[in-house]
């Protein structure tokens, strides 16, 4: 069984032309074959290709042959240059997703609406712009962790996931105006990366940006800045002790 499960863990690299190389498609082929039924753990990125490909063109083979596994899926990474999927699919082993896109536009997560075991949510912090109006494409009442970057004046989409116990959330281009109040009664654990609106300020307030916050349910609280800015958080003991009479951080 433990040599299924390596069969069934594939990392793979393509582009959307309609044609592959006869020994990729070979080995691929392979591994699939000798995972027999075992749940497939897939990590996907596919650039785009040399000329311009058409609508109408068939997609990448490789990608059609995972696609005849599609039932067997329960970890699907995939960051593309290009919309891959037009169509929606069945996933009934989906338990873990994080898709990134490099594209100007298009909604990249209509295709996961029917994932009845879906809990893990990732939207690529270093690639993606996650658009609220795209996100009703997930099944967001369902997902119980989720890592997302979030733009200050979006993270009331935050609500629409009312059962999540884990969030880690990368804030930026925030600037305290209009904050919406984020009720997430479930969560657990939460970890917050700040990318500042004025990234040259030494000093980075979280008073403002957590009085929008209530976490009841919270056990677990990270904070920080961006790695690469020298900046020291600051958080008055007025503003730590009515979040912790919101929450139940210990």
């Amino acid at each position: 069984m433990a040599l299924l499960a390596l069969w069934a863990r594939l990392q793979l690299e393509i582009t959307q032309e309609p044609t592959m190389p006869d020994a990729f498609m070979a080995t691929l082929q392979l591994y699939l074959d000798r995972s027999a039924e075992a749940p497939l753990f897939l990590d996907l990125y596919m650039d785009e290709p040399e000329r311009h490909i058409h609508l109408s063109e068939r997609n990448s083979p490789a990608l059609d042959l995972l696609l005849t596994h599609i039932s067997r899926w329960t970890s699907f990474r995939c960051i593309a240059n290009v919309i891959i999927l037009e169509t929606p699919l069945s996933l009934p082993l989906l338990e873990d997703l994080t898709l990134g896109y490099r594209g100007d536009g298009g909604d990249i997560y209509f295709c996961f609406e029917a994932a009845p075991r879906l809990r893990a949510l990732g939207i690529d912090l270093h690639v993606s712009d996650p658009k609220e109006q795209c996100m009703p494409g997930i099944p967001q009442r369902q997902i119980t962790f989720l890592k997302i970057a979030q733009k200050y004046r979006e993270m009331a989409a935050l609500q629409s996931f009312p059962d999540l116990t884990t969030l880690e959330l990368d804030v930026h281009g925030f600037k305290f105006q209009n904050a919406p109040h984020i009720l997430l009664a479930q969560l657990e654990s939460f970890t917050m990366t700040l990318s500042p609106w004025n990234p040259n300020s030494s000093v980075l307030s979280l008073d403002d940006l957590l009085s929008m916050l209530t976490f009841p349910s919270l056990s677990v609280l990270n904070l920080h800045p961006e790695l690469y800015q020298g900046q020291e958080l600051f958080w008055s003991v007025n503003a730590f002790d009515a979040f912790i009479l919101r929450s139940s951080c210990i």
